[in-house]
């Protein structure tokens, strides 16, 4: 048993008063010291008692305090560890909220940027639809007396023919009547040709290539007009005749131009330009100029003979324009005289389509030079026509363009 400082300090207080009073007689009354001893230890006991169970409440205290403390620092490690987790779920929210309005800002910019493009790139296409619309294309060129009129005004197209006064003066005034623009709008777009047969030699270089551009031109022309009429028949195919329809068909097959054997792997162009008479199959006193321009290339070249396609072409009989769909040729050559016949179909300014079938015969020999200078040729009337409308007798000249 543990003895505290006050049990200690009592026993001392009675032995020192035992000492300084000896003549006491202690054993008389020795039941009552031995009662009061008993007290005393009982006293004492109960003050140890006391004492633990102050210790024991002190300590239960502190542990009640220890506990309290631990409960409050787990309330505020709790705390602060939730607040934590707010904060950073806050932060973490706050984060992913910024991306994603980063994000959508971002989307929304691209997205509106690229409407924007999407918005310019379709206004430029449309200024420059609108430009080729409002494009104007005038082309005049006088050849035998003859003015033959071009012209491309917006959505419309005019092409007529001078013929009683083919003066520049005279021109712009049928041009004026017939498309109401003025003569400084007509000076400042159109393409005037004259053809001029007195040359000097010394600008025979210049001429020659001033030529060789002229034709160029026309022949790019001649095709592209060939092409979209084409394009335009095969769009409406169910409505046309059946022979049109088939050879339509064997055209886009390649079955038209018949077994082609030793392809040129480089074609050669070639350039047909005539002029003469054309008289009516219906009535041989209805006679009227023909000139006409058409334009090949080679789909095989041999010794004595070359097998040709038509790029494009145009025929002028009296005011009525012929223009070439597509068509064929073949040439030859045999005992010094060379021959081609042309096989193709032409549309005229109603829209209908005829066969027309050519026979050009010269008397050169073909030979491995031909085709380096321009050939000249006559027309065979006799087997020469546009179907059911016009037999034809002109001259001309059949060359290399490139």
């Amino acid at each position: 048993m543990r003895l505290s400082v006050s049990t200690v300090f009592l026993f001392s207080v009675l032995l020192l008063g035992m000492i300084s009073y000896p003549s006491i007689n202690f054993g008389d009354k020795i039941t009552s010291d031995l009662n009061s001893s008993n007290y005393l230890i009982s006293a004492f006991a109960e003050e140890d008692e006391d004492e633990k169970n102050s210790e024991d409440k002190i300590k239960n205290n502190e542990d009640e305090t220890e506990d309290e403390l631990d409960d409050e620092t787990e309330d505020e490690l709790d705390d602060e560890t939730e607040d934590e987790l707010d904060d950073e779920t806050e932060d973490e929210l706050d984060d992913e909220t910024e991306d994603e309005l980063d994000d959508e800002t971002e989307d929304e910019l691209d997205d509106e940027t690229e409407d924007e493009l999407d918005d310019e790139t379709e206004d430029e296409l449309d200024d420059e639809k609108d430009q080729e619309d409002g494009e104007t294309e005038i082309e005049v060129e006088v050849k035998n007396d003859k003015a033959k009129v071009k012209i491309k005004l917006n959505d419309e197209e005019y092409r007529f023919v001078v013929n009683d006064d083919v003066s520049e003066s005279a021109i712009i005034a049928t041009i004026i009547d017939k498309t109401g623009l003025t003569e400084d709008e007509i000076r400042a777009t159109w393409d005037f040709e004259t053809e001029d047969e007195t040359e000097d030699d010394e600008d025979s270089v210049k001429n020659e290539l001033r030529l060789n551009e002229k034709i160029m031109k026309h022949e790019n022309k001649a095709q592209e007009n060939a092409e979209q009429i084409i394009l335009q028949l095969q769009q409406k195919i169910d409505q046309l005749e059946q022979r049109l329809q088939d050879l339509l068909d064997k055209f886009e097959t390649g079955e038209y131009f018949g077994t082609v054997t030793s392809a040129d792997t480089m074609p050669d162009s070639y350039g047909i330009s005539f002029n003469g008479l054309a008289t009516s199959l219906d009535d041989d006193s209805i006679v009227s100029d023909v000139d006409g321009d058409i334009y090949l290339e080679s789909i095989t070249t041999g010794t004595d003979s070359f097998k040709l396609r038509i790029t494009g072409g145009e025929i002028l009989i009296g005011d009525t324009f012929y223009d070439f769909v597509f068509g064929k040729a073949r040439l030859s050559s045999s005992d010094g005289n060379t021959s081609m016949i042309i096989l193709g179909q032409v549309m005229d300014d109603q829209g209908n389509i005829n066969t027309i079938r050519l026979t050009l015969d010269t008397a050169t020999a073909l030979t491995g030079e031909f085709g380096t200078a321009p050939v000249s040729f006559d027309i065979d009337s006799s087997r020469s026509k546009i179907a059911k409308q016009w037999g034809l007798d002109a001259s001309g000249d059949f060359a290399l363009l490139s």
